[in-house]
């Protein structure tokens, strides 16, 4: 996206017309500006725009709105007394850090669990639908702990490192596939990519199961392929206790060896592998394979 770099006279004059309540289609035309450009500009100001074309609310407007809060005035009224609409009161409320959950019904819901359900898919009526609330209650949550659609991907990413480290810390590795089952949404290789360099400064290598089997022996389950297996260095053991569990039959240890070197896997992993062959029927005993398929 092209950076906005507003000259400093403009960005003077669009503040005080803000500040002095012209609507969005008043600056606009004042500064022969688009509404894109002017939206870039607010927020690189970090202003709170407001809904539709209705008057803004100026520094002292908000500081009055807080303190008829404070003083018990419930928003409803607030936003008549403004004539704005009754979100952008919760709204500018919510930023402040003022509790106005308790004027919407709103549950005590964590932000972790906000965000799963943001990052499902969910929209705000089926998030509402879920926890038993309304539509407003799940906007004001989600302003209040900072969760919007434009930093989804983010969101995404942190929530995804969060639950490979749980994993790593109990089983000393885990999987892309797992990681969708728990989260509910997928986990691809573009998001392991984009996560790679942090990955990798806390230990933690990753490789994928690219193929299955040879011309002569099929030598995993073809639903592992494509499979991501992430784990933490010094913890090899367990995948490769994890790969010999997943074996079919009894392959060659040549057909396996040319098999792992084709995923281009460490070979710390390869060596485990090798140092564990004569373990494999102990291992798919005390293994559980299928909850990382």
């Amino acid at each position: 996206m092209k950076r906005v770099q507003a000259p400093l006279n403009t960005i003077e004059k669009l503040l005080s017309m803000w500040n002095s309540g012209f609507t969005t289609r008043e600056i606009c035309s004042v500064l022969k500006i688009s509404r894109e450009d002017f939206l870039k500009y607010v927020e690189k100001l970090n202003l709170v725009p407001a809904l539709g074309n209705r008057r803004r609310l100026t520094t002292e407007d908000i500081l009055e709105i807080r303190d008829m809060f404070l003083s018990g005035v419930h928003p409803r009224i607030i936003a008549e007394k403004f004539k704005v609409n009754t979100f952008l009161v919760y709204r500018y409320l919510a930023r402040m850090g003022l509790p106005v959950e308790k004027y919407l019904d709103a549950p005590a819901v964590s932000r972790e669990k906000l965000v799963l359900l943001f990052l499902q898919g969910c929209s705000d009526r089926e998030i509402a639908m879920k926890l038993n609330t309304t539509v407003l209650a799940v906007k004001i949550l989600r302003e209040k702990y900072g969760i919007y659609r434009k930093y989804s991907t983010e969101l995404k990413l942190n929530v995804i490192i969060r639950h490979i480290l749980k994993d790593i810390y109990k089983w000393g590795f885990t999987t892309n596939r797992r990681l969708s089952r728990i989260l509910g949404f997928k986990v691809a290789s573009k998001h392991i990519k984009m996560l790679s360099d942090t990955l990798s400064d806390m230990g933690i290598d990753w490789f994928t199961i690219n193929q299955t089997s040879t011309s002569g022996y099929t030598v995993l389950p073809l639903k592992m392929l494509g499979l991501i297996i992430l784990y933490q260095r010094e913890r090899e053991t367990d995948v490769a206790v994890f790969i010999l569990s997943s074996i079919l039959g009894s392959p060659p240890r040549r057909t396996v060896t040319r098999l792992i070197r084709n995923w281009n896997a460490p070979e710390k992993i390869l060596e485990e592998v090798h140092r564990n062959w004569g373990s494999r029927c102990r291992c798919l005993e005390v293994f559980d394979v299928k909850k990382f398929l």
